[in-house]
């Protein structure tokens, strides 16, 4: 029942930056609960901001590809074809595999062999790992990651999960040894763990993120 109505017109941000950036973790409204935009409608934005590429890389699921390359193609930017998958470590720990927890993880397609080894593992992860989510096991990937650059995804994915439980220096080089790239998110993406307790401070994020430098 509205009582008021005030007519308003929408602000369009603008990225004034002289050096553009290119997004490499993009939810599309295909993740479920975590994007409400079409790949067109992002693709649009990333032309009009004057970046040259983007990377989608929806969760668990690859079926924003065909309007993304469309929109690339119409638009003239670079569409990095990837995915945020559920990655299992498989190789140590006593649990079954279904009862371990996944952990989020960036797949980015470098060329055809990739895309192919994306579909396989997008395949088994929703036919033979499936549960609750499409998980990926990590010696799963290890086979098929030719063509493929992983990245350590946000703090959900296991490097940042390993330096909040506060893992040892040797540790937390193993686990960035797997990946190609290391994923360092503004601080304002992980402001909800400064709200629910699970970092102290402001400063707690950034150490965070200067913790995922040194790695690096």
């Amino acid at each position: 029942m509205p009582k008021d109505i005030l007519r308003a017109f929408p602000v369009i941000r603008e990225d004034r930056a002289t050096e553009k950036r290119i997004e490499l973790h993009l939810h599309t409204r295909m993740s479920t609960m975590d994007g409400m935009t079409s790949a067109e409608e992002l693709i649009q934005r990333a032309k009009h901001w004057g970046h040259e590429a983007i990377a989608i890389t929806d969760h668990g699921v690859v079926q924003a590809f065909p309007e993304a390359v469309d929109a690339g193609n119409k638009y003239g930017v670079k569409v990095i074809l990837g995915v945020e998958g559920y990655l299992v470590d498989d190789a140590t720990g006593p649990l079954p595999l279904n009862q371990r927890k996944s952990r989020h993880i960036i797949l980015l397609v470098k060329n055809m062999i990739g895309l192919k080894n994306l579909y396989r593992l997008i395949t088994a992860s929703h036919l033979e790992y499936f549960h609750r989510r499409p998980r990926m096991p990590k010696s799963l990937i290890q086979t098929h990651r030719e063509g493929l650059i992983l990245g350590s995804a946000c703090e959900a994915g296991e490097l940042i999960q390993a330096i909040m439980g506060k893992e040892p220096w040797e540790t937390l080089k193993e686990i960035a040894s797997f990946y190609d790239y290391l994923e360092i998110q503004p601080i304002g993406n992980n402001s909800f763990l400064l709200r629910n307790g699970q970092v102290p401070s402001e400063d707690g994020l950034r150490e965070i993120n200067r913790t995922v430098l040194r790695l690096g």
